[in-house]
């Protein structure tokens, strides 16, 4: 199976192996990297999401992607204007931003997690008339369900479970995380 293919499916023998191959530690560097925030072990699980992160620490990561490997810096409020139209507030300007991944492997990235959503777990995260690339992740038991994913204008994540930690009813990121991302990328779009 290639590695595309394996992304697309969530084959997480290959995950797994990869990780082990290239080095977990190369693997946590790399979550720092792109923004990564939460602790995480230098477990051989680590390739799974077995360490709990952020909703925002996670959109931060897939950002980079969706940047073409430059630094990711999210906020929530672009602007805020009065009734009369004033600006009373704007998010500040970046002068510089600071590449963090390679440009060309972002794009090889782009194009497998594009995969995804085409023809593999992703499909319910379509968004009409975008290409979307992104990935589903399903925790054990069933007690966390994702989608983050991005297009060539926004970055977004969606995660479902319950705040004390109990499984769901089989709930994957496939499903309700992937229709949810679905249905607010459109609106923001």
């Amino acid at each position: 199976v290639t590695l595309s293919e394996a992304i697309a499916d969530s084959l997480n023998t290959v995950a797994a192996q990869v990780g082990y191959e290239i080095g977990i530690q190369k693997v946590t560097a790399l979550a720092r990297e792109v923004g990564v925030t939460s602790t995480l072990h230098n477990y051989p699980s680590i390739a799974l999401g077995s360490d709990e992160v952020t909703l925002l620490d996670m959109t931060t990561g897939y950002g980079v992607l969706a940047r073409g490997g430059l630094q990711m810096s999210p906020y929530i409020i672009e602007e805020i204007r009065n009734s009369r139209g004033d600006l009373l507030y704007s998010n500040p300007a970046v002068a510089t931003t600071p590449r963090v991944y390679p440009e060309n492997l972002a794009e090889d990235m782009t194009g497998m997690l594009s995969r995804v959503v085409v023809s593999g777990t992703g499909r319910a995260a379509r968004v009409a008339g975008w290409d979307v690339a992104g990935k589903t992740g399903t925790s054990q038991e069933w007690r966390d369900a994702w989608f983050l994913g991005y297009t060539a204008r926004y970055t977004g994540g969606v995660w479902v479970g319950n705040d004390n930690d109990t499984p769901m009813s089989k709930v994957t990121g496939g499903e309700m995380s992937a229709r949810i991302f679905s249905v607010m990328m459109t609106g923001a779009h």
